[in-house]
Parts: C-alpha cells; structure tokens; sequence
C-alpha cells in the first residue's frame, strides 16, 4: 500500500525557549517517541516536524497535543492533521481536551438530524470538517441520481433540502440485494466505493 506525504509542521525557535539544558533533552526526548513523528530538521531558526498521516490516532496525537501544549508552542497548527480517520475524536469537545486550544475561533458544525426514507428511523449525518461538507454515505441521491457526480448539483441548497437519506441499516440491505443494487447503481466507480465503505465496518459504527 501506497504510504501518504509526511506533514509538516514547523516551530519558530527564536520564540521558543527552555528552562534549561535538561529542559529541552526532555522535549527532543519527548518528540523522538512520539510514534507519529518520523523526523525532526532544523533551519535557520525553525524546527521542521514531519508526521505520519497514517499514525495520527487518539494516542499519537494526545501526545503531540501535550507536547506542544507543554512547551506553549503554538498547538493551532496541529490543526493540519486532522483527518477522516481521527476527526470523530478530535472534534469532540468532551474527549480532546485540548479541542479549545486548537479549535479557537473556529465553528464546529454539528451533525445534521435526517430521517430514513425507508424505515422513517431518525439518525445523524456527521459533518466532514475536510471536505467542509456533509458526509455523503447515507444521501439516497448521492448513489442514485447521475447528477450527483457534479459540483454544481450539491451548490443547489434548496434542492438539496429535498434529498432523501438512508440509514446504515437499510443502506446495507440495499447492497446486499444484489438485483436491486446493481439496477439501481449504474456508477461503477460508486458500487466501488459502497462496498468499500460495506468491508470498513468502521463506517457503519
């Protein structure tokens, strides 16, 4: 498997400064474990850290997070890592506890109350802070209706008030008949991308 790009992230050391010499052994100590950061370079008067995408877990990043928070380097930056993998915890206000720090001035919308077409079942579309739009996953029109696969047709904000939504239950049904999935999604590159999101269990929790 293809590895991602390393972010990178950069210190201004000329406004950084240690207690002592111990000081800062401790928080070069500190960053080499974090197991997310792959490598550290200095330039002129900046620190460049590069992170590993792919290991930006709960864990990785409550340590990067104490790092920087720790040292009062500037923790808004850590904003960059935020990702489709990590968001459900790094938005919660409730579990990060430095959400307020990095999230300063900066609007969280809230997941979005849709009903079933289906089943009528009442459920939450999650907000995809990345893309600045709602997730897709549970819009009926998103898998079955061609115009879908233009921008445009998602600018339309008043025609989108008449979507319809399905919720995983019935959305897995739905994949399962095969008949009726493979008449209804005529976008291969979308039945792709459902049975994607069917063997991730993650996106159904």
């Amino acid at each position: 498997m293809k590895s991602t790009k390393p972010i990178k992230l950069t210190i201004n050391t000329s406004n950084q400064w240690y207690n002592s010499k111990l000081d800062e052994d401790a928080f070069f100590w500190w960053l080499g474990k974090i197991p997310c950061v792959i490598e550290c370079k200095g330039e002129s008067e900046r620190l460049h850290i590069f992170v590993n995408q792919d290991k930006t877990d709960k864990q990785n990043l409550s340590e990067l997070m104490a790092l920087f928070y720790r040292w009062q380097i500037n923790i808004e930056q850590l904003k960059v890592l935020l990702n489709k993998n990590n968001e459900n915890w790094f938005t919660n206000r409730e579990q990060n506890i430095f959400y307020n720090e990095i999230f300063k001035n900066k609007l969280i919308v809230e997941p979005k109350q849709v009903n079933c077409f289906q089943c009528s079942k009442t459920f939450l579309i999650k907000y995809v802070t990345p893309k600045k739009s709602y997730s897709k996953k549970n819009n009926w029109e998103y898998w079955v209706n061609p115009e879908a696969n233009n921008p445009n047709f998602w600018k339309d904000k008043e025609a989108r008030k008449k979507d319809r939504y399905i919720c995983n239950e019935d959305l897995l049904k739905f994949y399962y008949d095969k008949e009726i999935f493979w008449k209804t999604i005529s976008d291969l590159k979308k039945r792709t991308r459902l049975r994607v999101y069917i063997n991730e269990r993650r996106y159904f929790t």
